[in-house]
């Protein structure tokens, strides 16, 4: 089984606890998308900083993505929401369809290194 790296993984390697658990799964195998490679690429705040994370995240298995993996991450999703295990940024849309992120969800580039982690159910 392959595990699939998310940005919110890959930006708590720090963390022991996450650290662990990343190199416990690593005998099952760790991938990673091209989505990921930006939203991390992202965070850098130079050009060797921006190589350094790329040639990091090379160490992973590149799986690519199309519309229907985003099709069932949308319903995992709600499922998350249904069962209260999602983040609750506070995002609002307004009639116009205007989308307003919530101030804690706009934190610019990625630092925020030691939220904790909500521990997932195994079956959805």
């Amino acid at each position: 089984m392959t595990y699939l790296l998310d940005t919110s993984v890959v930006t708590r390697l720090r963390v022991p606890a996450v650290r662990a658990r990343v190199q416990a799964l690593d005998a099952s195998g760790l991938a990673r998308t091209a989505m990921t490679d930006l939203e991390v690429g992202f965070s850098a705040r130079d050009t060797a900083a921006w190589d350094r994370l790329m040639t990091a995240l090379e160490t992973f298995e590149l799986v690519d993505i199309v519309p229907s993996h985003f099709t069932r991450a949308r319903q995992v999703q709600r499922l998350l929401a249904q069962r209260g295990l999602t983040q609750g940024s506070g995002a609002a849309m307004t009639r116009s369809g205007t989308f307003l992120p919530s101030r804690a969800s706009v934190r610019g580039p990625i630092r925020n290194l030691s939220s904790p982690l909500r521990q997932l159910p195994t079956r959805i």
